[in-house]
């Protein structure tokens, strides 16, 4: 039904908890969800692999019906929200602190330099490639992060 996520059932008026966003146009899938049915769906052929007797119709996502669908899908939500609360618990504070530093930072490089900063965003270029790019002009240094 349009307007309801076809998995966990969220809407417009009460998203997913953390927020949420309609990953196709017929507002039937979230993009929690679509995230979640995307790792259930590739890792469907080693579940069935390592299944003993796998039914012959969960060869692939297209094969399940919506109902083994939905329980896959709220099995990886409840995974990949688990993972991101641990990471969060663990990470909290460090990236909190890092995002403030990198506001800043943006906030700097748009008042210094805001013609770079214009053509950075004509672009689509991050604001740290425009950063490094400038210290490295500063430091007459070549600065490149790992990826």
């Amino acid at each position: 039904m349009k307007g309801t996520c076809r998995y966990c059932g969220c809407t417009k008026d009460h998203g997913c908890e953390g927020g949420c966003s309609w990953a196709d146009e017929d507002e039937t899938l979230c993009t929690r969800c679509e995230l979640a049915m995307t790792f259930a769906a590739s890792t469907l052929p080693v579940m069935v692999a390592l299944a003993e007797k796998a039914p012959a119709h969960a060869k692939d996502w297209d094969g399940l019906g919506l109902l083994h669908q939905t329980a896959l899908v709220k099995a990886f939500r409840m995974l990949s929200d688990a993972v991101s609360t641990h990471f969060m618990e663990q990470l909290g504070d460090e990236v909190f602190n890092a995002a403030m530093d990198l506001s800043i930072l943006a906030q700097m490089l748009y008042q210094k330099f805001p013609e770079e900063m214009k053509k950075a965003d004509a672009e689509g270029e991050p604001a740290m490639s425009v950063a490094l790019e400038l210290l490295g002009r500063v430091s007459q240094t070549r600065i490149v992060l790992p990826h």
